[in-house]
C-alpha cells in the first residue's frame, strides 16, 4: 500500500479539524501499525478518493483507539484516469478481484461489467458485489498506483445494456476476440482520445454478442494467436493501449 486512502464519507467520518483519527477497526490504522510499521512522528501519504492530489501526513499518536494523522502542508498531483471504458464480461469472483486492481491501478476511467450469454449467472449476484467488497479492492489499486481515482463501475445485465452504458462515448472501439479478430492489436492505430473496448468472460463471447459488438461499431482485433485468461488479458490488452496512446 503506497498510499493510504479513503473514500469522502471516511474522511468526514474520520476528520477533527486538521487532524485525521484513524479507529482501530480500521484496516488502515492495522496497515500503518503493523506493515508500514510507523512510529509517532513518522510520515505517510494520504488521499481521498476523487480529489486529485494526495498530502503528506504525520503520524501525531498512535493508541488502542486508532492513529492520529496531522498535516505536514506537503500536497502532491495525483495521476488522472485514462480516457479508456472498458467493458468486461463477468468471471468467478476469484479472478475478478484481481482484475479490479489491476483495472484501476493501471487508470481505466470507467468499468462496465456485464453479464455474458456464456457467462455463470450467479456471477451477477456474488458476495463480492452484494457486500460491496468490490469497492475495497478498487481502493487496494488506487493505493497501490498511487492515485486518489477509482474507475466509475457500472453493472449491465447483458451485453445490449453494457453498450447502451457506452453509447455517448467517442474514439475508438475495439473488441478483443480471437475468434473474429483480424488485426493484433498493438499494430493497429489508434486514436489518443477516447477509447472503448471490450475483453470478453472466461468462455468468451458469443456469436450474437460478436454481432452486436460489430454493428456497433467495435473493431475486431486481438492480442495474439494464444488465447489467454481474461484475469491475463485485461492487463495486457491495457497496457497495450495505453503504450499505443502515449499514456504509459
Amino acid at each position: 500500500m503506497n498510499l493510504v486512502l479513503f473514500t469522502p464519507e471516511q474522511e468526514r467520518l474520520y476528520r477533527r479539524f486538521d487532524e485525521l483519527i484513524v479507529p482501530a477497526a480500521d484496516k488502515r490504522a492495522g496497515h500503518i501499525i503493523n506493515v508500514l510499521k510507523l512510529k509517532q512522528g513518522d510520515t505517510l501519504r494520504c488521499g481521498t478518493v476523487g480529489s486529485g492530489h494526495y498530502c503528506l501526513m504525520r503520524v501525531l499518536d498512535i493508541s488502542p483507539d486508532g492513529v492520529t494523522l496531522g498535516p505536514t502542508g506537503e500536497e502532491f498531483p495525483s495521476p488522472e484516469p485514462n480516457p479508456v471504458t472498458l467493458i468486461l464480461g463477468q468471471v468467478r469472483p476469484i479472478c475478478v478481484k484481481r482484475i479490479l486492481r489491476d483495472v484501476t491501478a493501471l487508470g481505466v476511467g470507467k468499468l462496465v461489467l456485464t453479464l455474458g450469454e456464456n457467462c455463470e449467472k450467479s456471477y451477477a449476484s456474488a458476495t463480492i458485489y452484494t457486500s460491496g467488497e468490490y469497492q475495497d479492492v478498487l481502493l487496494d489499486g488506487a493505493m497501490q498506483a498511487m492515485t486518489t481515482y477509482i474507475p466509475q463501475t457500472v453493472f449491465a445485465r447483458d451485453v445490449r445494456q453494457a453498450l447502451e452504458f457506452t453509447r455517448d462515448a467517442s474514439g475508438d472501439r475495439i473488441l478483443l476476440d480471437n475468434v473474429v479478430g483480424s488485426h493484433r492489436l498493438a499494430q493497429s492505430r489508434i486514436g489518443e482520445g477516447e477509447c472503448v473496448m471490450a475483453i470478453g468472460p472466461e468462455r468468451g463471447w458469443t456469436d450474437n454478442e460478436r454481432s452486436l459488438f460489430i454493428n456497433a461499431g467495435f473493431a475486431p482485433m486481438l492480442i495474439g494467436q494464444r488465447v489467454l485468461r481474461t484475469e491475463t488479458a485485461v492487463p495486457v490488452a491495457l497496457g497495450i493501449l495505453l503504450s499505443r496512446t502515449g499514456r504509459m
